[in-house]
């Protein structure tokens, strides 16, 4: 699977940021339902960059297929993660955004999947009080849900994320 992504231009926790142009790309050997692609196709970047093996992936799978939706932030982000037991090789995330909507088995809508994957629990928070601060910002989100390219994903997040 060919993703276009581009790895960060700094030291930050977020690694990767993708803009999917195109639907999820159907594995005809898989009978995976789309959000299940979906999130295999966003935490990509990390197994390919070698801070999450696919053992990770799944384990995001097998949670949200046992227990619903409730990674879901609100506002058609949700935020992909298990324990760091489960695959982490080194703290990372990477944010996608879907241009079509991922339905998920809830029937609820996202357009955004922020895979986390911290290596303790301590070094992700910094990051996760921003991201939810920048979640709550309607205009934030707004100009997000707005972006059309990559380019344009990576210019806005790389720049809101240093402006903070």
């Amino acid at each position: 699977m060919k993703i276009n992504s581009r790895q960060s231009p700094s030291d930050s926790l977020l690694k990767y940021v993708t803009y999917c142009s195109n639907a999820i790309p159907v594995n005809q050997h898989q009978e995976k339902p789309a959000w299940q692609q979906a999130i295999q196709y966003a935490c990509q970047p990390l197994l390919q960059g070698h801070f999450i093996v696919q053992s990770y992936i799944d384990r995001i799978i097998a949670l949200l297929s046992r227990y619903g939706d409730y990674m879901i932030l609100g506002k058609g982000v949700l935020l992909a993660q298990a324990k760091t037991k489960d695959g982490v090789l080194a703290s990372s995330v990477a944010l996608t955004l879907f241009r079509d909507p991922i339905t998920m088995q809830s029937g609820k809508e996202i357009r955004c999947i922020i895979c986390l994957a911290p290596q303790n629990q301590h070094d992700h928070l910094d990051f996760l009080a921003l991201l939810l601060q920048k979640l709550n910002d309607v205009g934030w989100c707004k100009t997000l849900f707005n972006r059309s390219s990559q380019n344009e994903l990576e210019s806005f997040i790389w720049q809101s994320m240093d402006n903070s």
